[in-house]
């Protein structure tokens, strides 16, 4: 089945991903590609802060929370990080193999509906558990 990636309910605002691809554009422009593309992501990051800090912000205090030393929470906070960038290596290798950026795109988009479900049922469980473990019931 076929997903309609614009169709999604929960989204950065369009002015937000204008400005984000805007702020990719010129750092592709630039001569200085590597400094360019260090800003266009600080760029990108700030931009994005809205839909990645609902998430991430509530993770960091959570671990924090549950914690029962600094060691525990950074190896959660170090595990969540390195969940957060492995889908962005697979890309990063899949391009470096030869793979064209429309090829992933059609491919995104054709995945779109599954991934959300999949994701929501990930989440979902994900609240089950925090709250059974929250209630003490696990």
């Amino acid at each position: 089945r076929m997903g309609c990636p614009t169709a999604v309910l929960l989204q950065l605002p369009e002015a937000f991903k204008q400005s984000t691809h805007a702020a990719v554009r010129r750092g592709m422009r630039s001569r200085w590609i590597l400094p360019a593309a260090f800003a266009a992501g600080a760029v990108v990051s700030v931009l994005e802060v809205a839909c990645t800090g609902q998430v991430y912000v509530p993770a960091i205090t959570y671990v924090i929370t549950i914690s029962d030393t600094p060691a525990i929470a950074m190896a959660w906070l170090a595990l969540y990080d390195l969940m957060f960038v492995v889908p962005l290596l697979i890309l990063l290798a899949l391009v470096l193999a030869g793979v064209s950026s429309k090829r992933l795109a059609q491919w995104a988009e054709h995945q779109a509906a599954s991934t959300k479900c999949l994701m929501a049922a990930f989440f979902t469980l994900a609240a089950v558990y925090f709250t059974l473990k929250l209630g003490g019931l696990i």
